[in-house]
């Protein structure tokens, strides 16, 4: 059983405690929330895609965190990071050396393997619930084929498939979103970085001039000490 929203949010503060950078965290707050409500759809069905698709954003929202943040997202969704993450991998198999086509033909082979036989389930299902991991794992395929998520490549994909374009269209507008968002946030990340390496290497060199004033000084009095004394001393001789 899955838990209520605010639960799973909750179950994955305590899985993964540590503080997420706000530019990341409002995206991964909403995917959270959003797969939660399909997997309390009653017609939700758990399928590689879903899976597929799920790590495709969680990978791209979350490059540069630990694997460890991924796992705890899943299992506070109730399933299993193990087979989210194998799925991941089987669907990445299945679509090495893939054209558009032969996606495009998986549900009319059904025989040919276990990912054949889930799209020709996807296509024989009327009521097929489109969730966003799964629209998001169609156009992670799209894109490895080389295909633009534009409107005939989706009239292709959704006659073929049996999915609905409408829905399709919508997540690819939103990872069209996600990505641009994200490039803008590294961009920013970026500067600020490179604004921080040169307010450390302005402190440096400010500590290493004044490190060079004092020895400097301190040299300066050194010889100004020796002075004196060597002139008493030639006082006291003549």
């Amino acid at each position: 059983m899955v838990a209520v929203d605010a639960g799973t949010m909750r179950a994955f503060e305590k899985a993964y405690p540590r503080p997420i950078v706000t530019v990341w965290r409002s995206p991964i707050s909403d995917m959270l929330q959003v797969t939660h409500l399909s997997l309390v759809d009653k017609r939700f069905k758990y399928d590689p895609i879903f899976g597929y698709g799920y790590m495709f954003i969680f990978n791209m929202l979350l490059e540069k965190y630990p694997d460890k943040l991924i796992d705890a997202s899943i299992a506070a969704l109730d399933l299993n990071p193990q087979t989210v993450r194998s799925d991941e991998i089987e669907v990445a198999k299945w679509l090495e050396g893939k054209t558009e086509a032969d996606i495009l033909a998986a549900p009319n082979n059904a025989g040919d393997g276990r990912l054949n036989q889930v799209f020709a389930d996807i296509k024989a299902n009327d009521e097929y619930l489109h969730t966003r991991s799964a629209n998001l794992g169609f156009l992670a395929m799209m894109d490895i084929v080389g295909c633009k998520a534009d409107g005939e490549t989706l009239d292709r994909w959704s006659e073929a498939l049996g999915l609905r374009k409408r829905n399709i269209e919508r997540d690819a507008v939103l990872l069209k979103e996600i990505r641009e968002k994200m490039s803008q946030a590294l961009q920013m990340i970026k500067s600020l970085e490179i604004r921080e390496k040169k307010r450390l290497a302005d402190q440096l060199e400010k500590k290493a001039k004044e490190a060079q004033e004092k020895a400097e000084g301190a040299a300066t009095a050194e010889t100004a000490s020796l002075d004196t004394t060597e002139g008493g001393a030639d006082a006291a001789v003549a």
